[in-house]
């Protein structure tokens, strides 16, 4: 293949400006995923669709003695906040100084916009391949809705439109919102010897907190970092009766939700107590539904068959060692993983942009991505032999 003036490349550009275009704030992708699903109507897959939860969906017919790959990205996006800090329109789509800008490039537009075009590619290059699917999903955002409610029964592997500028990823930490709340007895600030304050046992519990051992997995450590804090009082006269803590818990492999409510709680005085947040959530077709605030970890073998036909033909192909490494994220592998089905990642969006305001995906990297999905989808193929 030429790696220079990839014959989809100003097509995938054109195409990522456009969708950066169109706002998709997590429960509103609806006119999104409209376009997309014309748009793949007009390129080479044999089946289109918008399933129940409100996925886009392609599917492209293939030899069904080899693995049924799925390809998926996410179109919902996080806000894009003060626009003055940006330097390009987060709306605009701009493409500028080799990079196409705006909020959701790198998480994940840019992907999108390249594995939209996998029907052309596979056609062009001739690769022999089983069942794909090219899926983009809702509401990952907000804790992966779109990924848990798709129809995972096919799939024997997926390739996940993360950032990895180009590299993969095989694992990350997974992640729980917590709310720790204490009890106490509400008094004027000016007779505090009649209050219970719960501030001092909050203050008590976090310099436990501080010096907990955590968990760790293969290098890897578990964090636990308190963010926000809140009381049942607005006056600051009155001391309050209530005192709640949100903490973002990162957890490793093999440490469950179960577990951390356990260390947490043993921290606790009696009127302490440990919960998951949750909250309540609208698809843009309308569904209702409650989503924790919780992603599971996930890890995939460097010894796994996948990873290693991917990593040895992307290392041929590209003539450069592939980084074979963890995200530092949370993302929806685990909606996967639960079902048995491994996960990789790769994508030419890069992590350092995502959820920034030089939020931005580089078109060498989506040409290079361009040329490497054939590569892995032969891979994959070759590895059943």
């Amino acid at each position: 293949m030429n790696r220079h003036g990839h014959r989809w490349l100003n097509d995938c550009v054109n195409l990522c400006q456009e969708i950066i275009q169109i706002p998709s704030l997590s429960g509103q992708e609806k006119e999104l995923a409209n376009f997309l699903q014309n748009k793949m109507l007009e390129l080479d897959y044999d089946e289109v669709w918008i399933d129940e939860p409100g996925n886009v969906v392609g599917k492209i017919s293939g030899d069904s003695s080899l693995p049924t790959i799925g390809f998926t990205a996410h179109m919902d996006h996080v806000s894009p906040g003060n626009e003055e800090d940006w330097d390009y329109p987060p709306y605009s789509g701009t493409r500028a100084k080799g990079y196409v800008h705006g909020r959701g490039a790198s998480d994940t537009k840019g992907a999108i916009a390249t594995q939209v075009y996998i029907p052309q590619l596979i056609r062009d290059s001739g690769v022999e391949h089983g069942d794909i699917y090219v899926f983009f999903v809702v509401l990952e955002e907000k804790g992966g809705y779109g990924s848990r409610e798709f129809d995972k029964s096919p799939l024997d592997l997926v390739i996940l439109g993360e950032p990895t500028s180009n590299n993969l990823r095989i694992g990350h930490r997974g992640r729980v919102e917590l709310l720790v709340s204490i009890e106490g007895k509400s008094a004027h600030a000016s007779v505090p010897s009649k209050a219970d304050n719960p501030h001092y046992s909050m203050a008590r519990f976090l310099g436990r907190l501080e010096n907990l051992s955590m968990n760790k997995y293969n290098g890897r450590e578990s964090s636990a970092a308190p963010t926000l804090y809140r009381t049942d009082q607005e006056s600051s006269n009155v001391i309050p009766s209530k005192a709640v803590l949100t903490m973002d818990w990162r957890n490793v492999p093999g440490e469950t939700t179960g577990e951390i409510k356990k260390i947490i709680g043993g921290m606790l005085p009696e009127k302490g107590k440990v919960e998951v947040n949750q909250e309540e959530l609208q698809s843009y077709k309308g569904t209702n539904f409650i989503q924790k605030r919780e992603r599971k970890p996930y890890v995939l073998p460097e010894s796994d068959v996948f990873v290693s036909a991917i990593e040895n033909g992307l290392t041929n192909h590209l003539e450069r060692e592939v980084d074979v490494n963890w995200w530092d994220f949370a993302t929806d592998a685990g909606c996967f993983a639960s079902h048995e089905i491994p996960v990789v990642g790769f994508s030419p969006c890069e992590e350092k942009f995502a959820h920034t305001s030089e939020d931005r995906v580089s078109i060498d990297l989506m040409e290079v991505s361009l040329e490497c999905y054939p590569v892995i989808i032969d891979a994959v193929s070759e590895s059943t032999d």
